[in-house]
């Protein structure tokens, strides 16, 4: 009875040895159909040009802008109206207070021109 057993076994052992096998082959012949397939469909997709980055170097910039000699920065202009609180100022005594709050030695401001307004606010 056990070598009955042993034999049925066996049999029971090779049958599903040989399923997987066939199904095994079936398996590898649907995917390498299936992979065909999707190689031809991405074959017919229609091709962009890619286009190349544009090198950094050639990307015009702000600060290449502003360091070309041939493209001068604008000079900057701002006005400023001062006024005294004390009313006993004179006009000297006023820009000397100005001069001396603005310090353009240290600051690297420039006066330029100075205008003497009467009460506008």
């Amino acid at each position: 009875m056990r070598e009955m057993k042993k034999d049925t076994a066996r049999e029971v052992t090779e049958t599903l040895d040989t399923t997987i096998r066939e199904g095994n082959k079936e398996l590898k012949k649907k995917m390498s159909e299936e992979t065909a397939r999707i190689l031809e469909e991405i074959n017919t997709i229609p091709t962009k040009e890619i286009q190349k980055p544009t090198p950094l170097s050639t990307i015009e910039t702000y600060a290449g802008k502003a360091k070309d000699p041939q493209h001068p920065r604008p000079q900057t202009l701002h006005s400023i109206l001062i006024t005294s609180k004390e009313s006993m100022d004179t006009l000297d005594d006023v820009i000397n207070k100005a001069k001396e709050i603005l310090k353009p030695e240290e600051t690297k401001t420039q006066i330029d021109r100075i205008r003497k307004v009467k009460d506008q606010y």
